[in-house]
């Protein structure tokens, strides 16, 4: 009985030793200095430099990338009225921590955020004489091209607008406010009427008119070779040099009437050829017309 119960106590105490905490390993540097940005972020939030604040966040997530910082990025940019910033940092927040227990609050700060946006945006009318001219905008988003007349709602700040018409271009720059309307107009020119590409066809009527000259000639050769010979075999008696003689002008009627079906052969399928190809060729991109290829932009407040 006393040797049960020693048993136990030493299992008792075996249990507790293996129930004692571990000791904390030491925290990551990197985590150390991350929290140590944070502060000094932090005390630029307080003194309401939004954009200090926003950047020294980013800088303690690049070093420890813990979302809670994208949120207090967001946040700084929310106070400095950087919409677009400020929705794309809570959303980046909300993609990295899909369970955050904030989730609904930061999902109606997103839409009053939009909002906001939506309100404030710039609006870019393009235009283009002619209309039809390739429009390119560059801003801090990335938006698709369009086609002049077209408007586009950007948001403020640094825009670039690229025109493009039958090969020439136009560009225009300029730094938008809050709320501005901007007309970008780009008078290209007269532009040449599109021509169907004919230089298939007219090889093709070239290569026939020489097959239908070289038929022509050829035959007539030949009719020249066949009137000899007959005349030649009326006469008689015939002698040996004779025989010879019209066997020369039936070998030559054989050869220049040969030579003469392939030139007239090749007329005809020039003459086909060509009248395929001038029907369906296709028409030439429009070109600018040189001596008036000038453009000009205007501006609307």
């Amino acid at each position: 009985m006393m040797r049960s119960l020693s048993c136990a106590a030493a299992l008792v105490a075996l249990l507790n030793i293996g129930a004692a905490p571990l000791p904390e390993a030491p925290p990551d540097p990197r985590q150390v200095e991350a929290v140590a940005i944070y502060g000094q972020g932090e005390a630029q939030f307080k003194v309401e430099r939004w954009d200090a604040a926003a950047a020294l966040f980013q800088k303690a997530y690049d070093t420890w990338p813990d979302p809670a910082y994208l949120f207090n990025v967001g946040l700084s940019f929310e106070k400095g009225q950087r919409w677009p910033l400020a929705i794309r940092y809570y959303a980046r927040f909300l993609a990295e921590a899909p369970d955050t227990p904030n989730r609904p609050d930061i999902e109606r700060r997103l839409v009053a955020l939009r909002k906001s946006r939506e309100a404030e945006r710039a609006s870019l009318d393009l235009e283009s004489e002619p209309p039809g001219a390739t429009a390119r905008v560059t801003t801090a988003e990335e938006l698709p091209p369009c086609t002049t007349p077209c408007t586009l709602r950007v948001d403020p700040g640094p825009t670039t607008v690229v025109l493009t018409y039958a090969g020439a271009e136009r560009t225009a720059t300029r730094s938008l406010d809050r709320g501005e309307r901007w007309l970008v107009h780009e008078r290209f020119g007269a532009v040449a009427a599109a021509e169907p590409d004919r230089t298939g066809a007219i090889v093709s009527w070239a290569v026939g008119g020489a097959g239908l000259v070289t038929g022509i000639v050829f035959g007539v050769m030949a009719q020249g070779d066949y009137d000899d010979g007959a005349a030649l075999a009326k006469a008689s008696p015939l002698d040996e040099a004779d025989y010879d003689k019209l066997a020369g002008h039936r070998r030559d009627l054989k050869d220049h009437s040969l030579i003469a079906d392939i030139g007239f052969g090749v007329a005809a399928a020039g003459a086909l050829v060509g009248v395929v190809l001038w029907v369906t060729g296709e028409a030439d991109a429009p070109k600018l017309d040189a001596r008036t290829g000038v453009g000009g932009v205007s501006w609307r407040f």
